[in-house]
């Protein structure tokens, strides 16, 4: 549309030929018009613009409709998105349809929906938008918490390496060195070390966190026990019916006999007569072990203890064997003693003085199976007195009436008495001799 300035008693021309009493011209196709006027009354009294002429434009190209060239969303490091739409030529460009800027770069954007808009710079009705296609800002990534461990597993002999899971957080990616990630929050197969836990958001590596100096470490691998073997050994007795197994001390380990039930201890008492195998374990990891296999520790049976004792035989002295005898009644695996000190396995006690003995019996595997005769004792009496010379204190001879002798001997005391080396009395006299 041009609009000639209005001129009184004047009427308009865009051609020089098709005049009209309006000034304005409407519907006019792209091209360069020069503008024409002249008296109504007299059609001689004309003018024109010349070489001036007035430019009707082309149609305006209708922009094609708006779309992302690139989005860039918001980071921990940068809590805003960018929206870059797709460049048009002669264009400009909004997000809210009324806002309109030369910069196809929309930054700083919170986290929302957005239309995009173009329009032709010259003609703001040559508009498009995405309709109904918004471009999302995604809100701020979640930024992890400090990251703990859920749990560690130790090195052990049967698997020497460690483990540790991350507790988990919705969202993240964990790592232990802070720059190789992954998905999940276990690591397995883990070298004895002290370990930082580090954990990102898996959309956002800016929205990151690690634990510091606080480290996790994963032990070294558990010393294996050597074959164990016995340290003393302790057999039941009379006194104490039980044995005692102690096994040679080894660091940082426990003990057991029958595989099963563990101590801190290594020595085992109250053992009841067995063959028993020594078993060793690492204190904090079972499957470091060893035992003794087939050499076993044997507590034995508990003593046999001994009778009461009693003589099988006694001597006494003689003039001529001036010492007693006696003979302990012998019992199994035993040794015997009159003074409850000295022992010997001969159950015969020669040269003894006269006293009253008593009896003493002990097992000869262990001095506290013993017993004794009590208030029972064996009397070795004293020496026999030898007899003086002997004498006559009366000799009777033969009569007519009394046809036979009698030899009286002098009495000694304790003594008997006999005329022929053989038979000998009590009495010191001796009746009825014939003539000798």
């Amino acid at each position: 549309t041009i609009t000639i300035a209005l001129q009184t008693g004047i009427e308009y021309s865009l051609n020089g030929t098709t005049y009209q009493i309006s000034n304005v011209f409407a519907g006019l196709a792209p091209n360069n018009y020069t503008l024409y006027v002249r008296n109504t009354l007299d059609g001689t009294c004309a003018a024109n613009s010349g070489t001036t002429t007035v430019k009707i434009n082309p149609v305006p190209t209708a922009p094609s409709i708006p779309t992302a060239s690139s989005v860039v969303q918001p980071t921990c490091a940068i809590p805003t998105g960018t929206i870059t739409i797709a460049l048009q030529t002669g264009i400009e460009y909004s997000l809210n349809g009324t806002t309109y800027q030369i910069s196809n770069v929309f930054a700083g954007l919170a986290p929302n929906n957005y239309t995009l808009y173009v329009r032709n710079t010259l003609d703001g009705t040559c508009a498009a938008n995405s309709g109904t296609t918004t471009v999302k800002i995604n809100p701020v990534p979640t930024a992890p918490s400090i990251p703990t461990t859920s749990s560690v597993v130790q090195p052990t002999c049967a698997i020497p390496t460690g483990t540790i899971t991350i507790a988990s957080q919705t969202g993240m990616e964990y790592s232990l060195n802070g720059t190789t990630y992954q998905t999940s929050n276990i690591f397995a197969g883990l070298a004895p070390n002290n370990y930082t836990l580090y954990i990102r958001n898996t959309l956002d590596g800016t929205c990151a966190a690690n634990s510091g100096t606080t480290t996790v470490k994963i032990n070294t691998v558990p010393t294996a026990p050597s074959i164990p073997t016995t340290l003393n050994v302790v057999q039941p007795t009379c006194a104490i019916p039980t044995g005692t197994i102690t096994i040679a001390s080894q660091t940082g380990m426990e003990y057991s006999l029958n595989g099963t039930t563990y101590q801190t201890s290594n020595a085992f008492a109250g053992l009841a007569p067995n063959n028993y195998t020594l078993y060793v374990r690492n204190t904090l990891d079972g499957t470091c072990a060893a035992n003794s296999g087939t050499t076993t520790v044997k507590i034995n049976p508990v003593p046999t203890a001994p009778s009461i004792p009693t003589t099988l035989n006694v001597l006494q002295p003689t003039c001529a064997i001036q010492s007693g005898t006696i003979t302990i009644a012998p019992q199994t695996g035993m040794e015997y003693s009159l003074n409850g000190t000295t022992y010997q396995i001969s159950n015969v006690f020669a040269g003894l003085a006269p006293n009253n003995y008593t009896l003493y019996v002990r097992n000869n595997l262990d001095g506290t199976c013993a017993t004794n005769s009590g208030a029972t004792t064996v009397k070795i009496s004293t020496v026999p007195t030898a007899p003086s010379i002997p004498t006559t204190l009366n000799v009777v001879q033969p009569t007519c009436a009394i046809p036979t002798g009698t030899i009286t001997i002098a009495s000694q005391t304790g003594m008997e008495y006999s005329l022929n080396g053989t038979t000998y009395q009590t009495s010191n006299i001796f009746a009825g001799l014939a003539p000798n």
